[in-house]
């Protein structure tokens, strides 16, 4: 592990070049997670900050940390669990599912980010100590850690500054599905528990209300292979998304009852 990254914060000619290399940066706060940009930063999961973006966050965020917002150009498998043997088992299911990554950034012991290009939109999902970050999302990607308060670092002195996303393995929604059915299965407990689908509820149901049982519905058909419910799906949310700026979040959740119906897996 490489501590290639300590001392890169926000510049416009960082944020030039993580452009050029094929990403979609955003400015975060200082020792945070969070977003630094009061306006609907979402909107850069799908478009790349022209040169008015650059130059505003230039002057109005200097020094910050950088992210990069993911889903339509890159996704990552975002790994929180703190244990060095589940990390690697996460990690080596990753690199069969998904492929072997050059980009792998460390923030906690143990917790890691895997960057995937994406080859088409890709829809968050995440199970207990995983999470796909895909439309909606965003990691840090350069900057310091808000508990360690140490900086990311990454793997190989490889990053998005020195590495072009046209390099790294492209993902689709079907490999993410794949993995995730993985996922659940390698941290499946012993006791036999129902698995069902849920919509993230603050990046779903505010938005879109009176739509949430539909999304509901296709969104649990497409991850069950139903090419034409998969694209009326996605091109509401697509469409709902752009509009109002929020993230969708798909989660497998466990339950002890026996329920039959659409939202089994």
């Amino acid at each position: 592990m490489s501590s290639h990254g300590e001392g890169i914060r926000l510049s416009g000619e960082n944020l030039t070049r993580l452009v050029e290399n094929g990403f979609n940066p955003i400015p975060v706060q200082k020792g945070s997670k969070h977003p630094a940009a009061t306006d609907n930063w979402r909107r850069f999961c799908w478009q790349q900050p022209d040169e008015s973006d650059i130059a505003d966050w230039s002057k109005d965020y200097a020094g910050s940390s950088i992210g990069c917002a993911c889903g339509n150009s890159v996704a990552a498998v975002d790994i929180d669990s703190g244990e060095e043997t589940r990390t690697k088992q996460v990690i080596a299911l990753a690199e069969s599912h998904l492929g072997s990554t050059p980009l792998i950034r460390w923030g906690r012991p143990d917790r890691v980010a895997m960057i995937y290009r994406c080859a088409e939109p890709i829809i968050s999902a995440g199970y207990s100590d995983v999470d796909i970050l895909g439309l909606g999302a965003q990691f840090v990607a350069y900057g310091v850690h808000p508990r360690t308060r140490l900086p990311y670092v990454w793997n190989d002195g490889s990053g998005p500054l020195n590495t072009a996303c046209d390099s790294l393995p492209a993902i689709d929604n079907d490999q993410v599905d794949s993995f995730m059915r993985a996922i659940v299965k390698l941290s499946e407990p012993k006791s036999k528990k129902t698995r069902r689908l849920q919509i993230d509820n603050i990046s779903l149901l505010a938005p879109l209300s009176s739509t949430t049982v539909m999304i509901r519905m296709l969104v649990t058909r497409y991850l069950n292979g139903q090419n034409d419910a998969r694209r009326r799906a996605r091109a509401l949310i697509d469409k709902k998304y752009f509009d109002t700026g929020k993230g969708l979040k798909v989660g497998w959740i466990e339950d002890d009852t026996s329920v039959k119906n659409d939202d089994e897996i």
